[in-house]
Order: C-alpha cells, then structure tokens, then sequence
C-alpha cells in the first residue's frame, strides 16, 4: 500500500476519512539494500500551485516532461505525474483545493489566504529550488530564454561550487528552477534532476533528521553547504547566510497561507510501517502513521504517513501496492 503525497490540508481529509564532491552522475548510490528502514527512492517533488496548467506546460514544453500515468485502481485526477528523467522522482502537480472525490471534515480547512505568486516574495524554508543537469548550459539557456522562460541569473552561484556553471530561470510561479553544467553527464533525456536545494534554518538538525529518518548519508561538507544522498537523490543543505540571504528576511512556513511552491517531498517505500516505527521510536511525532487513502469513497493503492522537517517542510513516507520503483507508464 502507497501513500501518495498530498498537502498539509490533505492531511484534515485523510483523518476525516479515516562539486567535485557534487556527484556528476544522475542516480547516485543507494543506501544499502539491507536497511529496511531506507525508502526505495525520493519519488514526489510536489508543486501546489495557482498557475497550475501553465506550471504542466512549462515543465513538458521546455523540459521534455513526460506525463505519467497511475495504475488503473482509482487514480487520483488532481495531480499531474511528471517525469523529467525516467530513474528519478516525478514532479507532481495539483491546484489548490478542495479536490472533487476527497472527503473534508470541515471546509474551512481550504480557507486559506493565497499568497499571489511574485519574484520578489521573501524566501521560506523549505525547497528553496530545484536544479537540473544539462550537458550544455548555453545552449539550453538561449533555447528557453528564445521560447519566452523568464531568466532570473545567467551567472548563477551555486553554494559550495564556486566554478560550477549555473543559471536560474523562474517558473510560471516565480519559483526558482536552477540549470546546472555537468558537460560529462550521462543523460538519457533532456535535462534530469541535478539536486534539491533546501533552505534550512540549522543545518545540524536537518542532517539529524534526514539521517534518522530517511537514512539519508552525507557526501561532503563546507561552510556554505552539506551535501546528502538522500532516497537515491542529491540534496543540498544550506542556511540563509550561505544563499546570500538575511536569516531576519527568511519567513517560516504557514500552514494558514498558500503559497505557490514545492509544498511536500515524498518518499518511496515497498512497506512504511518499520521506517515509521524506527523513526517514532527515535523521538518524531507523525502527523498522520501511514494510513490508507480513499478517492470517491474508495480505496486506492496509496497508503502514506506524513510528518515535518525541523523547518516545517512536510516529508512523507508511502507505499503504493504494486510499485517498488519509478513510474514508467506514460500517458498516452
């Protein structure tokens, strides 16, 4: 049993229903395969969004996204399953609610003031942005800049890879999506996740946490950054200071707001149940234990629990029957 990655709100429905050292390759290692407590694989990076079908377009049109589809046992409609490179994590797409099909005990809990999206909004932490790998940084900046993508850095520093080409461009969203040079890549498309760039408000207590929980490992450490492999994905750790920004300017995440971003991160497991038991045993409260999901008053191949970063960022830990890898059945 899965569980699908939904936003803080879903987590209401559900209970009212019951650079050297920057890894140049796209599929780092995994943790051990005999540590049960480890997820198969981060499998969610999930955007809620209001400029939801222009944020599809965008990563489809400039970034040869393929759209994914679920399996046939009640699939869920308000999210959009895309892939960027077929080993990795899907970005996944929804609106904000209500969703049609999902029970919510009390309405309200939608009720939130909606953030319009902006360049200039101050930064939160959490998934501060993403960053893809391309072989040929020039070549992919003038394609996008000439197809109209907003270009937000043509020279942009990465932390802790001072001569790593990098440019960021913004989303439809004014999110920030960051295109990283590794000319000896081996891609087998377009573009493929580089890294997950977090913000974090102490870097000590995120390593703990991620390590604890997700059994995620450091690669190498400096004052600007703490690299991770984390659900067989690069993370990248960093406070305010080591991004350029005011820790005093750095706003915290609101659960009474919403806020076009990567709301949530998911991970893969073939069973939760020991990764959750472990890492309740070591201390951390979970919102929700995994816990099956209904659609349409039906039951779905979905079951996950749900619990918070040191800085809020929801992190889940699912199961979905049938599916102990990445999605490979695209939408025709």
């Amino acid at each position: 049993m899965l569980i699908k990655s939904l936003s803080r709100s879903l987590v209401v429905i559900l209970l009212s229903i019951g650079s050297a050292a920057m890894a140049q390759s796209t599929a780092p290692r995994s943790v051990a395969a005999e540590d049960k407590f480890a997820p198969i694989m981060l499998d969610d990076l999930h955007y809620y969004s209001v400029a939801h079908e222009k944020m599809k377009a965008f990563f489809i049109t400039h970034f040869g996204a393929k759209p994914m589809r679920e399996q046939p046992t009640n699939p869920l409609r308000f999210i959009d399953f895309l892939a960027i490179s077929p080993t990795q994590s899907t970005i996944n797409l929804s609106p904000k609610g209500p969703f049609e099909g999902v029970r919510v005990g009390d309405p309200k809990r939608w009720e939130k003031e909606t953030v319009p999206p902006a360049a200039t909004l101050p930064a939160m932490y959490g998934v501060h942005w993403i960053a893809f790998t391309t072989n040929n940084l020039a070549k992919s900046l003038a394609t996008l800049e000439a197809n109209g993508v907003s270009v937000a850095s043509r020279n942009f520093k990465l932390p802790g890879q001072p001569t790593t080409k990098a440019a960021a461009v913004h989303t439809p969203d004014y999110n920030l999506l960051v295109l990283v040079e590794r000319p000896d890549a081996k891609l087998n498309s377009a573009y493929a996740i580089d890294h997950i760039q977090l913000l974090v408000g102490n870097v000590a207590d995120n390593v703990k946490f991620y390590s604890d929980v997700f059994r995620g490992v450091v690669k190498s450490r400096n004052d600007q950054a703490t690299l991770m492999e984390i659900g067989k994905h690069l993370f990248v750790l960093s406070e305010p200071a080591a991004l350029g920004l005011e820790r005093e300017t750095v706003i915290k995440r609101d659960p009474k707001q919403f806020r076009s971003n990567i709301d949530h991160i998911g991970f893969l497991y073939a069973d939760a149940m020991p990764a959750y038991e472990n890492a309740a045993k070591l201390g951390y409260k979970f919102l929700l234990k995994p816990t099956l999901f209904n659609y349409f008053d039906k039951p779905t191949p979905y079951a996950f629990g749900i619990l918070f970063s040191p800085d809020g960022l929801q992190c889940e830990m699912y199961t979905e029957v049938g599916r102990v890898g990445p999605r490979t059945m695209v939408a025709n």
